[in-house]
C-alpha cells in the first residue's frame, strides 16, 4: 500500500491537460490515490482468503490417505484404491 502514497500524475499530463487547474491537479491525485489504496486492500484480502484455504487443506488433509476412484466409461464397474 505505499506504492500508492507515492503515486503521481506524469508531468506529460500537467503539461497537455488545461483542466488540471485550480486544485484539479490534486483533486485527480488523491483519486489515484484512494484507487490504488482499494485495489491493494483487495488484492490482499484475496491473498488472505487465499492463505487461510491453504491452511484449512493442510491442516484437514495432512493425515488424510490417498484414494483414487477408478470408473469404466460405460459404467459397468468402480474400483477403490
Amino acid at each position: 500500500m505505499e506504492h500508492g502514497a507515492q503515486s503521481d500524475l506524469p508531468q506529460l499530463v500537467y503539461d497537455k491537460a488545461t483542466w488540471l487547474a485550480n486544485g484539479d491537479a490534486a483533486a485527480a491525485r488523491k483519486l489515484l490515490q484512494i484507487i490504488d489504496e482499494t485495489e491493494a486492500r483487495l488484492r490482499l484480502s484475496f491473498l488472505e482468503a487465499e492463505f487461510r484455504r491453504i491452511e484449512y487443506l493442510v491442516e484437514n488433509l495432512a493425515n488424510a490417505e490417498p484414494r483414487a476412484v477408478l470408473n469404466r466409461p460405460d459404467g459397468g464397474w468402480q474400483t477403490e484404491t
